[in-house]
């Protein structure tokens, strides 16, 4: 009830829009989302004559950036879920997968041919008994996640070091302190002296845009979803047919 009044309020914006005269819209985004998509989708934005609007960008994990949706202090919001975790996302909204973003394993390159791995090579996580782990930091869900597959796998990882920015885990990586397991979004522009790995038995974390339905036809909300949804294809993140929408709280 409390989304669809916020939808009710907004009509004077989308009012703005249909006589040429647009607001900001804010997005709120989680980082490596936002390293990837943002810049392409602005380049797509300006390259549109009939979108002049501004984009104000916050920076947040899944869980403050539905609150921020929820609170009606964003407009979309970018989240991620991973296997089996999907996001608890407020009803009244409408769900948009951009991506399916899959966790990979990055290791130095003379360690990837210690084991016999050729680039690109699917590695099953029972071959890495012996391994030197760096993990992101708990409670992430891939923290977690990442503990259940080696669990499965009959291993136990003891980490080498955790941290909460995955820039700092491929980079040790690179460094060859040990394994690190990222979804392929978060690794750096240059993967030089990394051996990349997607896991035999694969975990994905999915990439989704989020607003509340009664904005999400609004002109200048669904050009900014068909965007993210364009360049995350651009990107190489998914295929067609894995995408659509999803609207919660309506049934």
């Amino acid at each position: 009830m409390i989304l669809g009044s916020l939808a009710a309020v907004d009509a004077d914006v989308a009012a703005a829009w249909r006589s040429g005269h647009t607001g900001t819209v804010t997005m709120a985004v989680f980082p490596s989302a936002g390293r990837v998509l943002l810049p392409r989708l602005w380049a797509r934005l300006q390259a549109d004559p009939d979108f002049p609007q501004q984009l104000r960008i916050v920076e947040g994990e899944p869980e403050a950036a539905l609150e921020v949706l929820r609170s009606g202090q964003a407009d979309v919001v970018v989240v991620y879920s991973y296997t089996l975790a999907p996001p608890n996302v407020p009803d009244g909204c409408t769900i948009t997968r951009l991506a399916d973003d899959p966790v990979v394993l990055a290791l130095h390159l003379d360690e990837a041919a210690r084991r016999g791995l050729a680039q690109d090579r699917p590695v099953d996580l029972r071959d890495l008994h012996d391994a030197q782990w760096l993990l992101p930091s708990p409670p992430a869900t891939c923290h977690e996640l990442i503990r259940q597959a080696c669990g499965a796998a009959g291993l136990v990882p003891e980490p080498l070091a955790v941290a909460t920015d995955f820039t700092v885990l491929t980079a040790l990586a690179a460094a060859g302190a040990g394994i690190a397991a990222v979804p392929r979004m978060a690794l750096p522009d240059s993967t030089a002296g990394l051996s990349l790995h997607p896991l035999a038995s694969p975990i994905i974390r999915t990439v989704s845009a989020v607003a509340r339905i009664g904005e999400a036809r609004q002109a200048r909300i669904s050009k900014i979803v068909s965007g993210l949804r364009a360049v995350a294809m651009e990107h190489a993140l998914t295929s067609p047919a894995a995408m659509g929408d999803r609207r919660v709280g309506l049934d």
